[in-house]
């Protein structure tokens, strides 16, 4: 229990409170005892002086406390009918975030005067209400949210929002009416998230913290340098640049797709709406087929590519999980219709062969590639030098919802391959994370891309 003598240090109740109205530190110190750091004085200094806010901080660097418990309850304490609302991409989060504000009001001989007499009634995993008529709400990141109108809504890990047409059209416009700040807080999940959205967005104030600045750590106190480099040893580059440098675009030390070049390939004004078709150039359809079903099973995915003046442009992607062989044969007959390709390529293993026996049947010119180790190495390394090449345009407008969130999918594939080395043998491999699919369509693509000629068609399988 924090008491009241501990908070007040000889001061009176009413002078205390007068001198910390505007003054957050002297609040957040004497009744939270939290010390704030010289970035989490830049942080709340940030949310005072604008509307929309975005920062990138390290893991355990104390953004929930600070602007999702801490900032929240002192707007309460002196502002009735403030609304809170606090967005999480769980349950399960948005409810422990309650449960440690409920915790600190608990224990605090000053913060019990915020619970209402009723408040055993009232008070639940998702909602405070105040004796001020104050509330605090935390809610999942889902379409609920609408019904929500607040004066200050903070997002947490607000990179882990997948959908992020749903963030502008669900969670900012709960902000609008009553004119409320938006403060969205987060580790980096990749190049491509929702924040690395908001660092592009003129509306939104957005600074990155890395943990070590300048070779010092920006709280040595707590997370000295060299316990820093301990965790860094511990973890890896990759996760130790993710979660404690801030940087999105973190790599395994030996990747085999750097990230630099992939993004160097992106085109932010191109969209699958908007593809780069011409009349004399080389088509190509690709496909690759998931050998099982399930929840944790792969896609099928669906590429269409052209060749133009010696780059290879994504046209358009799809994917889909769970289509039965007629349904994959009806998805392949539509795009060939569209696209009018030089032939479609496809793993003709397992179910591809039943798919490009009916194509042929149809007259679809159509050809079967193998994916054993040899050759599925053979693909990525032809996709390796395309990028090392720049000679791949890939369509990104963050306009274009499923043009954006298909090629996020794309990168991150692409961003998790690395070259292991055998030490013994020197031999190398490439080994992605979780799935590949869409990468190993995009690299079947890159090989025909650059074996085929502008005179060649076909009907013959492999």
């Amino acid at each position: 229990m924090r008491n009241l003598n501990e908070i007040l240090q000889g001061e009176d109740l009413i002078s205390f409170l007068n001198s910390c109205e505007y003054n957050f530190e002297k609040w957040c110190t004497r009744v939270l005892g939290i010390e704030l750091q010289p970035f989490q004085k830049e942080w709340v200094q940030a949310v005072e002086m604008y509307s929309r806010i975005a920062i990138l901080a390290p893991s355990g660097f104390g953004k929930t406390t600070m602007l999702g418990i801490a900032y929240p309850l002192w707007k309460c304490w002196f502002n009735s009918n403030f609304q809170t609302l606090i967005v999480s991409n769980s349950l399960e989060q948005s409810w422990r975030i309650t449960e440690q504000v409920r915790e600190i009001i608990d224990e605090n001989e000053l913060l019990v005067n915020m619970r209402p007499t009723n408040f055993q009634l009232t008070w639940n995993k998702q909602t405070l209400i105040f004796s001020n008529r104050s509330r605090f709400r935390t809610r999942p990141f889902n379409i609920n949210i609408k019904g929500e109108q607040v004066d200050f809504i903070l997002c947490d890990e607000a990179s882990s929002f997948k959908n992020t047409v749903q963030f502008f059209d669900y969670v900012v416009t709960r902000a609008i009416s009553k004119k409320g700040k938006i403060v969205c807080i987060s580790t980096p999940e990749s190049p491509f998230d929702l924040m690395a959205q908001l660092k592009d967005n003129s509306q939104f104030f957005y600074k990155a913290y890395p943990a070590i600045q300048d070779g010092q750590s920006i709280w040595a106190k707590r997370f000295s340098i060299e316990y820093l480099m301990k965790t860094k040893r511990l973890i890896g580059e990759e996760l130790f640049q993710k979660n404690y440098m801030v940087n999105p675009q973190a790599q395994a030390e030996r990747p085999l797709f750097p990230m630099n070049q992939i993004l160097n390939c992106c085109e932010g004004k191109e969209s699958f709406k908007n593809s780069y078709q011409k009349e004399d150039s080389m088509k190509f359809i690709v496909c690759d087929f998931a050998i099982s079903s399930g929840p944790r099973a792969d896609f099928d995915v669906y590429i269409v590519g052209e060749k133009i003046d010696n780059i290879l442009y994504i046209t358009y992607a799809e994917r889909h999980r769970g289509f039965p062989i007629d349904a994959k044969v009806q998805v392949l007959k539509g795009l060939y219709e569209k696209y009018k390709p030089i032939a479609i390529y496809l793993d003709e293993s397992h179910i591809g062969r039943a798919v490009l026996d009916e194509l042929k049947l149809q007259g679809i010119p159509v050809r079967g590639y193998t994916f054993d180790s040899k050759s599925r190495e053979n693909y990525l390394m032809q996709l390796r030098i395309i990028f090392e090449r720049n000679l791949i345009r890939i369509p990104s407008n963050k306009e274009d919802a499923y043009t954006y969130n298909f090629t996020k999918k794309m990168i991150q594939e692409l961003g998790g391959f690395n070259i292991v080395e055998n030490p013994e043998t020197g031999t190398k491999k490439y080994i992605g994370k979780g799935h590949d699919d869409i990468v190993m369509t995009l690299a079947l693509l890159a090989y025909v891309s650059t074996q085929q000629k502008p005179s060649l068609s076909f009907f013959a399988s492999g």
